[in-house]
């Protein structure tokens, strides 16, 4: 019988949140205010390209939202830092859905997954020999995370039979990052003296306890994604 009352609510209350999809409002919104499983909300929704329009729109300006908060952790310095980590989280989540069918955060998730440093506390840091690996995850940081390029430091790993020179403008090049983004390049040490990769490894980071902890939490939810589907598959 509830069952039967909730499809019957729902239906009634259907052109209503269509009329406030089409006025801007997330999944997070409708999902609060009629209690419309997002399941529901994204089979009405995922086949209308105003739609997605309008996530793209949501998308952007959680970029915008999230660059401030950024900033605003940096200048807190130790206040209050418990609730703004419990706002990163929050922030993450009510994200989530909004980015997740995103081609270059779906990417990105599954990237740091692999290379990333997950260890840190302060830290979004990844490391690789492949060039256009790292581009992805530079243009995440950037155009995702709303970092300012000249926040992002790279540094590289070289041998000593490689040119330290032509390995810089290599990953400068290759990430999109100016030659001023790379703090160090270290020459390794060791029994093997000869290249084991051909332009050394390059690694990227971003000093953020706050996207730090959004991180946590897209990669929780994505792993959560992957494996309910796997699942589903089996």
């Amino acid at each position: 019988m509830l069952l039967v009352l909730y499809y019957l609510s729902t239906r009634k209350d259907k052109k209503k949140i269509i009329q406030l999809r089409e006025s801007g409002k997330s999944y997070s919104e409708l999902e609060k205010m009629f209690r419309v499983p997002r399941s529901t909300l994204s089979s009405w929704f995922q086949s209308s390209e105003w739609s997605q329009q309008i996530r793209q729109k949501l998308a952007a300006a959680a970029v915008q939202k999230s660059t401030v908060r950024i900033q605003y952790l940096n200048n807190l310095r130790g206040q209050r830092l418990h609730d703004v980590y419990k706002s990163a989280r929050r922030e993450a989540f009510d994200e989530y859905n909004d980015l997740k069918c995103t081609p270059l955060f779906i990417a990105s998730m599954a990237i740091y997954w692999g290379e990333g440093d997950q260890r840190t506390k302060n830290t979004v840091r990844l490391g690789n020999a492949d060039v256009s690996m790292m581009r992805v995850f530079v243009s995440f940081l950037h155009e995702i995370c709303g970092i300012p390029k000249n926040k992002i430091y790279a540094w590289i790993l070289v041998y000593p039979d490689l040119v330290v020179e032509d390995c810089e403008n290599f990953w400068a090049y290759g990430t999109g990052l100016s030659i001023e983004n790379f703090t160090k390049t270290i020459v390794a040490k060791g029994k093997h003296k000869t290249r084991r990769v051909q332009h050394g490894i390059g690694y990227v980071g971003v000093n953020s306890s706050y996207l730090k902890e959004k991180m946590k939490v897209w990669l929780d939810l994505y792993k959560s994604d992957l494996e309910r589907e796997c699942s589903m598959r089996a």
